[in-house]
């Protein structure tokens, strides 16, 4: 509110996927404003694809992002977003890595600078089909397509689908290895629906080594992990066994999207992560 975000202003984010992306979600949903997200990585031709379309009023972008052991500065990238998009009158910088300096000016604001008021929490109440977020298309077949979700339905989409066909409870940490720009992302996110513990991680899956993914759940007691078919595939090829490794105990759940799951990738998970998820 405090850049003059109203109810139904769009608002884009380019950020990592970092408690500071499920903050500004929230912000954004409180107040009736709606929400689309593209993860760093993403080119600046690909971001223009999808935020042009929607003409967001607001920027939230990360200045970087940290992936395979290295930073990668993504500040030249937001200058050019804010010049190629013309409806963006104000952006907030999210100082993730540290890195370059995003061009001043009256219209950017520093992330650690709009949290440090505590304004009075107030909630906009809005229409059951109101828009809650924008998500799009792949884009193979043209330019990517956005997607309107109003609030009403994908809430109960997702309460349906957390609660019932997952059984992700208040007692849950739920982990999903996704960026911003996936919509597993939003369904992360919603398990804060039935109460559950999320756990976010920004970075490769794969770095230092395959094991990176088993050894965050070990760390974080994860019970449900929500993986891709291509990732299983390649612990497999490197034959690995993260039950021997790593303790999880309270695992109680996979999820693979992404791609079909082979039988051998069934039973991979079976046989050498545990045997009764």
């Amino acid at each position: 509110k405090s850049v003059g975000l109203t109810k139904g202003d769009r608002v884009a984010a380019y950020m990592a996927n970092s408690l500071e992306s499920v903050v500004a979600f929230l912000a954004t949903a409180s107040i009736g404003a709606i929400w689309s997200s593209c993860s760093p990585e993403f080119g600046v031709n690909s971001v223009v694809q999808r935020f042009g379309q929607i003409e967001p009023k607001i920027l939230i972008a990360s200045d970087g992002y940290r992936y395979a052991g290295k930073n990668n500065d993504r500040t030249k990238q937001i200058n050019q977003l804010i010049e190629k998009i013309p409806s963006i009158n104000h952006t907030i910088i999210v100082e993730n890595i540290g890195g370059g300096k995003v061009d001043s000016s009256d219209h950017r604001t520093l992330w650690n600078e709009i949290v440090m008021d505590e304004p009075v929490l107030e909630f906009e109440r809005v229409e059951f089909d109101h828009p809650l977020w924008i998500l799009y298309s792949s884009g193979t077949t043209g330019r990517p397509k956005p997607i309107v979700h109003g609030h009403g339905g994908i809430l109960l989409e997702h309460y349906k689908t957390l609660s019932f066909h997952l059984d992700i409870q208040d007692s849950d940490r739920f982990f999903w290895f996704t960026t911003v720009g996936w919509m597993m992302w939003n369904v992360v996110v919603s398990g804060l629906l039935v109460k559950a513990t999320i756990v976010l991680y920004d970075g490769s899956p794969t770095y230092p080594n395959t094991d990176k993914i088993w050894e965050i759940s070990e760390l974080t007691g994860a019970t449900y992990v929500g993986l891709s078919a291509p990732y299983i595939n390649a612990c497999m090829k490197n034959k690995m066994v993260p039950k021997d490794k790593y303790k999880m105990v309270d695992l109680k759940g996979i999820g693979s999207t992404g791609a079909p799951l082979s039988d051998d990738g069934f039973e991979w998970v079976y046989s050498n992560v545990k045997s009764d998820v």
